[in-house]
């Protein structure tokens, strides 16, 4: 596992106002610059990329479900050193069945909320603490 990279996914997911598990990324590009909906595997799978593959793989397409840039999980998985993972935990498309508790449960609580952008911050939050989690699980297991 590459921690610092894990730490600075887990630190843009927190400060993104778009974060959304439910999509690899939509539309046009940056989810640093123009609030681009993504999940984790696509932010880390975007901060991948040179400025030059940002630009060419990430104008104007919808990836929803890996469509439009290849094997986003893929590179994610590569770019943060957690292949031996699986996507199936970290890159989820149903954190409330998938992540151990207690994020499944605090993601499902956020559920319920009236407002979008206040389920988008506490998702955003949970998933942040569950990368944290995933770091000193391997700091730990050393």
């Amino acid at each position: 596992m590459n921690i610092e990279r894990m730490l600075r996914v887990a630190k843009q997911i927190e400060m993104s106002e778009t974060y959304d598990q439910g999509l690899y990324m939509h539309e046009s590009g940056d989810p640093d610059v123009c609030g681009t909906p993504a999940c984790v595997a696509g932010h880390a799978a975007f901060m991948s990329l040179s400025p030059t593959e940002r630009f060419h793989h990430f104008d104007c397409e919808i990836m929803e479900d890996g469509e439009g840039v290849g094997d986003i999980p893929g590179r994610a998985e590569t770019w943060l050193g957690i292949e031996d993972l699986g996507d199936a935990r970290l890159f989820t498309g149903a954190p409330h069945e998938n992540w151990p508790a207690p994020f499944s449960r605090q993601w499902y609580d956020t559920l319920d909320m009236l407002s979008q952008d206040d389920q988008r911050k506490a998702q955003a939050s949970i998933a942040a603490a569950y990368i944290r989690y995933l770091v000193q699980e391997d700091i730990n297991a050393v």
